[in-house]
C-alpha cells in the first residue's frame, strides 16, 4: 500500500488521505459536529448579514443587477474570452443608467413636484379652476354629506403637509447625494464580483446547502429570474410607462408632463390599479375643465399605450416566461416590504416572498413525488 493512501474495510479500493480523515473524524464526532458546524454556519451568515446591512441597498441593487445580466454576460464572455472586460464594461453601462435615472426622477418628483405643487393653492382658490373642478366632480355626491369647501380644505391642507415634506427633502439634498453615492459604489462592486464569480457561488452554494444539489441548481436559477422580474420587469417597465404616459401628457397639453410622467412611473410599481392613480384623474380633471377633446384622448392613450402594450406586451417581453406570483401576493409583498425595511422594500419585499414561494413550490413537488401523488 503506498504511503497516504488506506483501503475501506471490506474492500480493497484506495483512498486519499483527506477522505481517511475524514472517515475518522465521523467516527470519532459525528452526530455532534455535523450539528455543531450547521450551527457555527448559520451564524456566520447572521453576522455577516449584520455587518453588510448598512450598505444593504447597494449590495442588493448590485446582486439583483448580476442577476438580471448574467444571461447576456455569459454569452459574451465567451465571444470576447475576456471575462473581466466584459464584467467591467457590463458594470459601468449600468451603473451610468442607474445613476443617471435616480438622478432624473429626483430632479422629477422633488425639484419639480415643489413648483407643481406652489401652483396647487391658486388654482384651489376661489374661483380657481381647481375649485370650480372639486364643485363639478362632488356635485353628483352632496346628498352623502360631502360639502366642496371642506374638501377643499382637507386638500389644500394635504397639499401643504406634502409641499413641506418635498421642501425638507430638497433641504437635505446632500445627505441623499452622499448616501446614493455610496449606494452606487458597493451596488457596483457587488455586481461585478457575482458577475464574475457566479459559477463559484453557485457551485459553492450546492455544496453548503443540505439539500440535493440539484433543488439548489433550480431554487439559484429561480433567484436569478425573480432579479430580472424585479429590477427588469417591474422598474423598467415603470420608467416605460412613465415615458409613454409623458407624451401623451405633451400631447394633451398637460401643466408640467415631465414630473405627471414622473410619478406614472412610481404608480406603476403599485399593483392592480398602477398607473391609473394618475392618467385617470389627470384626464377626468380635462375633461371637467372643459377640455373634452384632450381629456378623452389621455383617457384613452393610458388605456392602449401606458397600460394596454406596456403591461401586456412589453412587460412579458422583459420578464421573459415562468411561474409567478399572484396579483394578491404581489400587492401583499409591495406594501409589506414598504412597511418592513422602508423604500428598499420595494425590492427586498417581492424578493423575500418570491424566493419562499419557489422554496415551498419546490417542498411540494418533492412531496407529491415521494408519496406518488399526480
Amino acid at each position: 500500500m503506498t504511503a497516504g493512501v488506506t483501503t475501506t474495510s471490506g474492500s480493497e479500493r484506495p483512498i486519499d488521505a483527506a477522505h481517511a480523515r475524514a472517515n475518522e473524524a465521523v467516527t470519532h464526532y459525528a452526530p455532534a459536529e455535523p450539528r455543531a458546524l450547521g450551527v457555527l454556519a448559520l451564524i456566520a451568515v447572521a453576522l455577516i448579514l449584520w455587518v453588510v446591512l448598512p450598505v444593504g441597498i447597494g449590495v442588493l441593487v448590485g446582486a439583483l443587477l448580476a442577476f438580471t445580466l448574467h444571461h447576456p454576460y455569459k454569452p459574451l464572455v465567451r465571444r470576447t474570452k475576456r471575462p473581466v472586460l466584459v464584467a467591467v464594461v457590463t458594470t459601468a453601462t449600468a451603473t451610468i443608467v442607474v445613476a443617471g435615472t435616480l438622478g432624473a426622477f429626483i430632479y422629477v418628483l422633488i425639484l419639480q413636484g415643489i413648483a407643481v405643487l406652489g401652483t396647487v393653492p391658486k388654482a384651489l382658490a376661489p374661483g380657481g379652476g381647481g375649485a370650480a373642478f372639486v364643485q363639478k366632480a362632488l356635485a353628483p355626491v352632496t346628498f352623502f354629506g360631502l360639502q366642496p369647501a371642506e374638501v377643499l380644505d382637507r386638500i389644500r391642507d394635504a397639499l401643504g403637509s406634502i409641499a413641506t415634506t418635498l421642501a425638507g427633502w430638497a433641504a437635505q439634498a446632500l445627505g441623499f447625494a452622499v448616501d446614493g453615492v455610496l449606494a452606487i459604489f458597493f451596488m457596483s462592486i457587488t455586481m461585478y464580483y457575482v458577475l464574475r464569480h457566479w459559477t463559484e457561488l453557485a457551485r459553492r452554494a450546492q455544496r453548503m446547502v443540505p439539500i440535493n444539489p440539484h433543488h439548489t441548481r433550480r431554487l439559484m436559477r429561480e433567484m436569478r429570474r425573480l432579479g430580472r422580474i424585479v429590477v427588469i420587469g417591474n422598474f423598467g417597465t415603470a420608467v416605460i410607462q412613465g415615458i409613454v404616459a409623458g407624451i401623451g401628457y405633451v400631447i394633451a397639453h398637460m401643466p408640467q408632463p415631465v414630473f405627471f410622467g414622473g410619478m406614472t412611473a412610481v404608480a406603476s410599481l403599485v399593483p392592480v390599479f398602477g398607473t391609473m392613480l394618475v392618467w385617470v384623474p389627470a384626464g377626468l380633471v380635462l375633461v371637467f375643465t372643459d377640455h373634452v377633446g384632450a381629456g378623452i384622448f389621455l383617457l384613452v392613450w393610458g388605456s392602449v399605450a401606458v397600460v394596454g402594450v406596456c403591461d401586456y406586451i412589453v412587460r412579458p417581453k422583459l420578464v421573459g416566461r415562468g411561474e409567478t406570483m399572484s396579483t394578491w401576493l404581489t400587492f401583499v409583498s409591495l406594501f409589506g416590504g414598504l412597511k418592513l425595511f422602508g423604500f428598499v422594500g420595494f425590492l427586498l419585499g417581492p424578493l423575500l416572498v418570491g424566493v419562499s414561494v419557489s422554496i415551498l413550490r419546490l417542498y411540494e413537488r418533492t412531496r407529491r413525488f415521494r408519496l406518488g401523488l399526480s
